[in-house]
This record gives structure tokens, sequence and C-alpha cells, in this order.
């Protein structure tokens, strides 16, 4: 509604003002939105700028975390070998304490 009232109000006002006022105000819409459209275009390279920076920072990211990822693959592989090592030891030991125990008995 008071939108409508301000619609209706400013048409009552438009049909009053002589074609000079007119020109003025309609200059005056006009910078108004070129403005606008300046401080938009602005708006839209500010966020392109800060997109490309996250999207650098993600990569960076990603590459850190990758490195990480490979190590810790690395170091369970080296523990897997270790525990693969020890276990053959052990059954190599636990064997030669059976023979061993049979020799004696």
């Amino acid at each position: 509604c008071v939108f409508l009232l301000d619609a209706l109000n400013c048409h009552a006002i438009w049909k009053t003002v002589p074609l000079l006022g007119k020109k003025i105000v309609l200059f005056v819409l006009f910078q108004s939105l070129k403005n606008d459209e300046s401080v938009a275009k602005k708006e839209v390279q500010r966020i392109l700028e800060l997109s490309h920076k996250q999207r650098d920072e993600m990569k960076s990211l990603q590459a850190a975390l990758q490195k990480q990822l490979d190590e810790a693959n690395e170091r369970a592989e080296k523990q897997q070998a270790t525990i693969k090592f020890l276990k053959v030891e052990m059954e190599k030991k636990t064997k030669i304490i059976k023979d061993l125990q049979q020799e004696v008995l």
C-alpha cells in the first residue's frame, strides 16, 4: 500500500513538475543509475578477486593435505613392513624353540 501511495504521489508530482524539472530529475536518476552500475561493477570485481584468492588458498590447502596423506601412507607402509618382519622373526624363533623342546624330549 505504501509503495502504491508513493507511486501515486510521484505520478501526481511528476504531472506538476515543469519540463526543465523533469529533465533534471531524469538526469539525476540517470547519474544515480550510472553510479549504482559503477558500484556494482566494483563489487563484482571484488567478489571475483576474493573468489580467485579462495581458489588459490584451496589449491594450496589441497596440496598440503595431499602431502600429509602421502607421508602418512609412507609411514603406514613402513610400519606394516616392520610388523611383517617381526612376525616372521617371531615365527622363526617359535620354530627354533619347538625344535629344541623336541630334542630335549
